[in-house]
């Protein structure tokens, strides 16, 4: 089974201002994708941000709800595409930006974040 660990998650912040400054975007859902090519030395294909603004969910177990959703969803579909990058030798940013205004169900977040993955596969050939 798949893991997210400390090191699959973009938590410098020399990675983030790079990801926000040459971000690549698309909507998906009630959620934003960025992505961009790591230019820095790492060892993981890809690396992921989840944000969910505290404007938009005030309540912070709701916030924390839906990064668990997402972060679920996440695992379950991340290697075809870290497979498909690891074949052509890149490295990626990303992340995953909740704009929603209410918590969602697992199942939009499973489908949303499978929608996003497959769009990021046919955006990188």
């Amino acid at each position: 089974m798949a893991s997210f660990g400390k090191n699959k998650r973009l938590c410098k912040t020399s990675e983030i201002e790079f990801l926000f400054s040459k971000k690549k975007s698309f909507p998906v859902g009630m959620m934003r994708v960025l992505y961009t090519e790591n230019p820095f030395e790492e060892k993981e294909t890809l690396k992921l941000l989840i944000s969910v603004p505290k404007k938009n969910i005030p309540l912070a177990v709701n916030r924390n709800r839906i990064k668990r959703l997402i972060r679920e969803a996440y695992r379950h579909h991340y290697e075809t595409l870290e497979q498909l990058l690891k074949g052509q030798n890149k490295h990626f940013l990303l992340a995953f930006i909740f704009f929603g205004k209410e918590v969602p169900s697992s199942s939009d977040v499973q489908f949303w974040v499978a929608k996003a993955m497959a769009e990021l596969k046919s955006n990188l050939k």
